[in-house]
């Protein structure tokens, strides 16, 4: 399994905070 950036890690939690609060009004 490739390693991921600081910028790569970074972006995931961005987007995981992002989704989360739009999943739960879904």
């Amino acid at each position: 399994m490739e390693s991921l950036t600081n910028g790569e890690v970074l972006r995931l939690i961005l987007i995981i905070q992002f989704l989360e609060p739009t999943m739960d009004s879904l």
